[in-house]
């Protein structure tokens, strides 16, 4: 009983100089870490995180600065969704006060930026620059 009391006594004592906030981990690495012949991932104290491994994300998810992939051999790519299971959906806002609409942006091979919206009628159409407004660009093709 008596060597139970000094163990709880130790116990009690270090809790309390964990203080009233939670330690934190400031770096992290998982495996080998990033680019390890095994794989890994690695967790840097400013918020990145490296992987060479899949990442799945079950639920929502928000990127707010931008997105970049590369998979080897096949350049960048984004793939939503998976054949012959689940459908991908790509949503693109508008801007704010439902003034500017939303756009893709596609390169040619010079380089050039071209823009694809859709119109509050719904047509397609093409601009050099982003779309300020449904009169911007032209339509692509006919539609309806």
């Amino acid at each position: 009983m008596r060597g139970w009391m000094g163990w709880l006594c130790a116990a009690g004592l270090a809790l309390t100089s964990l203080g009233p906030f939670p330690r934190y981990l400031e770096e992290l690495r998982i495996g080998g870490g990033y680019g390890s012949p095994g794989g890994g991932a690695d967790f840097a104290r400013d918020g990145g995180v490296w992987t060479d491994g899949d990442v799945l994300v079950g639920g929502d998810m928000t990127v707010e600065g931008a997105l970049n992939a590369d998979m080897a051999g096949a350049g960048p790519h984004l793939l939503l969704g998976e054949a012959g299971q689940d459908r991908g959906v790509l949503e693109v806002a508008h801007g704010a006060g439902n003034a500017a609409p939303g756009a893709i942006t596609l390169r040619s091979p010079d380089g050039s930026a071209w823009r694809l919206f859709a119109s509050d009628d719904g047509v397609i159409r093409v601009t050099d620059a982003l779309p300020a407004s449904n009169d911007d660009g032209v339509p692509v093709g006919s539609q309806f």
